[in-house]
């Protein structure tokens, strides 16, 4: 993850000459996440936050960077070991029903996994009422890295034999019987509206995100996630 931050500021860093007109920020908000092939389940919701830096290109064009933070996963059975025990009749993609819980009754706790990602965009905006409300749209792309997460599983209980729900930490360093992947690639698209307000922009935004790296070896899910952010961006 460190090679691919310095790689992208270094990307960055070539478009960046002594006079370039620059704007930084910080943003944050939740993410609403799901696993393709559940389009209809209930989301996992996590956090999200990044620093944003940009480059003017234009008058109405930049240029830059998005790093920070993310949760994504799902509400829907995750696990290798989980997903055979369960699912008899679809062994060829995940068993995704949002009614569905486990032999005893318990809902699914799904999979939460926090990353980190650096996507490049570029971003148009639009100034409207003599600059004070700025309309925006972006698009991008990058790699994210799995850092840590924990997925939900059943486990049997000593004292009565029923089986209930129990969270378990994703380990890295062996096999934990999920196959995780801890690197991501995917795109960014978004738009937002801001409002000159003090020395900055205050903005409310919209993202999508659509990763194209399977989630785990054994499954075909790929991440996607709708966040909502406000931000306060100040151009130099």
């Amino acid at each position: 993850m460190k090679k691919s931050l310095l790689l992208s500021l270094a990307i960055l860093a070539c478009y960046l000459p002594a006079n370039a007109q620059l704007s930084f920020g910080i943003k944050g908000g939740v993410n609403n996440a799901w696993h393709s092939g559940a389009n209809d389940a209930p989301k996992m919701q996590g956090l999200s936050t990044s620093l944003t830096v940009y480059k003017k290109l234009g008058k109405f064009l930049e240029i830059g960077m998005e790093p920070g933070f993310v949760q994504r996963g799902t509400t829907q059975q995750y696990g290798y070991q989980n997903y055979y025990y369960y699912c008899d009749v679809c062994c060829f993609g995940p068993c995704y029903d949002p009614t569905l819980g486990d032999m005893s009754g318990n809902p699914y706790q799904g999979l939460k996994a926090s990353y980190i990602q650096a996507p490049m965009m570029v971003r148009g905006s639009l100034p409207l009422a003599k600059g004070k409300v700025v309309l925006s749209g972006k698009m991008g792309g990058g790699p994210s890295y799995l850092s840590s997460g924990y997925y939900g599983e059943t486990v049997m209980d000593e004292t009565s034999y029923f089986l209930k729900p129990a969270s378990r930490e994703l380990d890295f360093s062996e096999d934990d019987g999920t196959g995780t992947k801890r690197w991501d690639w995917g795109l960014y698209g978004g738009m937002g509206v801001g409002y000159q307000l003090g020395f900055g922009l205050l903005s409310l935004e919209m993202e999508h995100y659509r990763g194209f790296s399977k989630v785990s070896e054994y499954l075909p899910s790929k991440n996607r996630g709708i966040s909502y952010s406000l931000g306060y961006t100040i151009s130099l």
